[in-house]
């Protein structure tokens, strides 16, 4: 038995309790196989790296999992990552436990607990159906002796309860034969998933954090049963909830499972004249479902115009799919007939950001502010306020504003991707204002540049390596190019156009495309991007690339003009740093000493750390040439 600060935990039992406190702390298996290696391993830090290989099976989600446990566990202790009693990161190396401990003789662990027997799992009433009268008492005292057995024998189970359980709510499909009703994929499965966020000790994943994986791994938005299986046991989810939309009677019908990794699925059905809403009651009623002890939630409900909903929804949506064009007419609907959404409003904002309009954008995201100052609401502002002035170079602005989210008791308990991609982008923030960090990696050596964190709804929220097969890829393109999803088909474009297994001009190709798709998106942030990305190609195979060297020129003044007029000083500034490279380039075949001088000035004058892969790449391809310009 191990005891430290408030707490006991038995190794051998897999149990932890409150000290003075005989029921056991709920605890998920992989909590307790985390809490039992960092008390173990206590007197070093553990990598990240070493927690994925012991306790994790290879998978894409293995990374969000561990950020996820580590969260949940330190919620369970009451720590804090800010001031740490129990675990404490250590920034690029992993985590520590930093609690004394010491070291006490067990107490005898096969003793009956009745508070702990379960004895609302014996469904009299269900045996009365198919057992003689005479003999329900007699099986009832069977039932209840067996029952005794198992607690004398075994641990008894932990009481299902709402603490600390992760359940992810999957894009719904429509199955009402009406092209109108896509929205519910999105939009409905969002409003549940944020009905389900008001639920205290629910950790939800929304469909649209979700959606992201699903599009990049596969090109559509429903998850097939062996991905479900996969998503399970690659992250810290307990429940998935898969559902499909019907009409049926004149009303809308929501045919739901519920699906975990220990039982088999739970199947219902919920009938409302609008699902959308009665959103309160069916989340009501599909809580019943997960936690048949835990109560009715008392959640509050809508005072919002019905139609307002419905565009919201489409909103939603839209901006997944379509982009911001088509999902800005919807929120604007949404904020016209109901004034009083203000999470339309938020939305219509970062249509907004998207779209370049950023002043617009900040005065939105006052207005939801002003509308409604719900926590999550605060969060997610603050969140895109932060993009915006990380766009405009006001990086000390951009860090408060994050760390406003990251210390936020609401996203710390309910909207963990958002607290995460404001750690992202906190990281890589902190990177450009010192030169270190984990937010610094290049541009090459990423599937996806550092520049399109937070850009897109269709952005995957782990780190995640490009799949193995270009023809994998391939076909992802094909999909998401019928379906028309289109900010996720310029991200599977920009990673196929860095893929090592493909040649520089079929790199190049790729890239066309994705400036064409991007261009249609009409988000000239992500625009300029793109155009850098492929001025980086040609600045590094040259004619390789398949096109003629003159398109680099191009290529900087389409995004020196775009950076100019969006007063994205930082964006321009890397602009101007490639121009000066591509001067460089040019002085090569005639005088490469020179060119290697420059390029050595340009080293000492050029503070942006990203730019750095490139410049020495580009160095020696110089050293090479001058080298060659001097052999006898």
């Amino acid at each position: 038995m191990i005891e430290f600060e408030g707490f006991r935990f038995d190794p051998q039992a897999g149990r932890l309790w409150q000290k003075d406190c005989d029921e056991p702390v709920a605890l998920r298996h992989k909590l307790i196989q985390l809490l039992c290696y960092l008390l173990t391993h206590r007197e070093r830090i553990v990598s990240k790296e070493e927690l994925l290989g012991t306790l994790w099976e290879h998978g894409q989600y293995r990374e969000h999992s561990l950020s996820q446990s580590i969260l949940e566990l330190r919620k369970v202790l009451g720590d804090a990552a800010a001031s740490p009693s129990y675990i404490r990161t250590v920034p690029n190396q992993g985590f520590q436990w930093i609690c004394p401990v010491t070291e006490v003789e067990a107490a005898p662990t096969h003793t009956l607990n009745l508070r702990t027997l379960n004895l609302r799992t014996l469904n009299l009433r269900t045996l009365s159906l198919h057992t003689p009268p005479g003999l329900l008492a007699g099986a009832a005292i069977v039932l209840l002796l067996v029952a005794l057995i198992v607690v004398l024998v075994e641990p008894a189970p932990e009481d299902a309860s709402a603490e600390g359980m992760t359940v992810l709510v999957l894009p719904f499909q429509n199955q009402t034969g009406t092209p109108s009703m896509n929205w519910v994929e999105l939009g409905l499965a969002d409003m549940m998933a944020s009905d389900l966020m008001l639920i205290d000790g629910l950790e939800v994943i929304t469909p649209a954090q979700i959606s992201s994986q699903l599009l990049t791994d596969s090109g559509d938005l429903q998850a097939s049963p062996p991905q479900i299986r996969q998503l399970l046991a690659d992250t810290s989810v307990d429940v998935a909830i898969q559902g499909t939309v019907r009409f049926a009677n004149d009303q809308q019908a929501l045919e739901y499972q519920l699906i975990s990794q220990q039982n088999d699925p739970v199947a219902g059905r919920i009938e409302r004249q609008d699902l959308a809403v009665s959103m309160t009651s069916v989340v009501s009623e599909l809580y019943r479902q997960l936690q048949p002890n835990g109560g009715t939630p008392d959640l509050p409900s809508y005072d919002y115009i019905p139609s307002a909903m419905h565009e919201y929804a489409r909103g939603v949506q839209a901006l997944n799919n379509e982009g911001a064009i088509l999902a800005r007419y919807y929120f604007g609907a949404s904020a016209q007939i109901d004034a009083s959404h203000a999470w339309s409003v938020a939305y219509l904002g970062v249509c907004q950001l998207y779209l370049g309009q950023w002043a617009e954008a900040d005065a939105r995201f006052e207005q939801a502010l002003q509308q409604d100052s719900e926590p999550t609401l605060r969060d997610f502002v603050s969140y895109w306020r932060a993009l915006i002035e990380y766009r405009r170079d006001n990086l000390p602005q951009a860090a408060r504003l994050l760390q406003t989210v990251k210390t936020s008791e609401a996203s710390a308990s309910h909207d963990t991707p958002l607290a995460q991609l404001a750690d992202r982008l906190s990281a890589h923030i902190a990177y450009l204002q010192s030169g270190t960090g984990v937010g610094g990696v290049a541009m090459a050596d990423k599937p996806v540049p550092n520049h399109f964190i937070g850009s897109f709804p269709a952005l995957p929220l782990g780190e995640t390596a490009p799949p193995a097969s270009v023809s994998e890829l391939e076909t992802q393109v094909r999909r998401l190019t019928i379906k028309g999803y289109q900010p996720a088909l310029f991200l599977n474009l920009v990673t196929l156009a860095q893929h090592p297994e493909l040649s520089p001009k079929e790199q190049h190709g790729y890239l066309e495309q994705a400036l064409t798709v991007i261009a249609r998106l009409q988000q000239p942030y992500e625009h300029a991007q793109a155009l850098l990305l492929a001025a980086r190609s040609l600045l590094l195979h040259g004619e390789e690339s398949g096109v003629d060297a003159s398109r680099l020129q191009d290529y900087l003044d389409r995004a020196y003009r775009i950076a100019m007029d969006l007063d994205a000083r930082r964006l321009a500034a890397r602009v101007a740093s490639y121009q000066q490279l591509a001067t460089i380039s040019d002085q090569l075949a005639d005088n490469p000493q020179q060119a290697v001088d420059s390029l050595e000035q340009l080293r000492t004058t050029v503070a942006d750390p990203e730019f750095s892969t490139l410049l020495e790449q580009v160095s020696e391809h110089a050293r090479n040439a001058g080298a060659m310009a001097f052999q006898p």
